[in-house]
């Protein structure tokens, strides 16, 4: 059935997520000329932001809290380093990718966050049916080369948490109940600290 004979459908707005990938895309950072790598045509910023609010609608449902928050996190280190890097965020091409993580590099963060950024960058390029920004064949020597400078700055593995002694052993056994749960757990303990496993 034709629903708006002789005239356009006013599209309903979609419903406002908590992941927050549209809200924090302008449109300037939209690309719409074809990126070199992938000379097909571009979708316009309209069509790239109405695909991601659908998309951004779905994935809030399906997704834990947690991950949105993460999600939401990266993307928005992302979109404000573009913003001060006065370059396109979407899609983004390999040598600002390389820029984007090599920033994040200098300022600090470790191994397993830039793993995070790239992997959020690859969902939401994927989302807005865009190509994977590490699709191109120098990838793979691009990453090592990143690498390479976490490890030098002694960021490339991740912090190992401080060994449980048994004074600290003991002040958990000390705290748990008289649940069943409790008594599990304690057990549980008990037994990986005696053994030393």
């Amino acid at each position: 059935a034709i629903l708006c004979p002789g005239r356009p459908c006013p599209s309903k707005p979609m419903p406002r997520t908590d992941l927050l990938v549209v809200d924090a895309l302008s449109d300037a950072m939209i690309r719409t000329v074809p990126l070199p790598q992938a000379p097909a045509v571009t979708p316009s910023a309209a069509a790239i932001k109405a695909r991601l609010a659908e998309w951004e609608r779905k994935y809030a449902a399906a997704h834990a809290a947690a991950t949105l928050r993460a999600v939401r996190a990266d993307w928005g280190v992302y979109t404000r380093w573009c913003q001060n890097a006065d370059v396109w965020g979407l899609p983004v091409v390999p040598t600002d990718l390389l820029l984007f993580l090599e920033d994040q590099v200098a300022l600090g963060k470790r191994r397993s966050t830039i793993n995070r950024y790239v992997a959020t960058l690859r969902l939401i390029h994927q989302a807005a049916g865009l190509p994977d920004p590490t699709a191109y064949p120098d990838w793979g020597l691009d990453w090592k080369a990143l690498v390479g400078k976490l490890t030098a700055r002694k960021a490339n593995a991740p912090r190992q948490a401080t060994a449980l002694k048994s004074d600290g052993v003991a002040t958990i056994l000390d705290s748990l109940g008289d649940h069943l749960r409790d008594l599990r757990d304690g057990a549980m303990l008990a037994l990986a600290s005696d053994t030393l496993c």
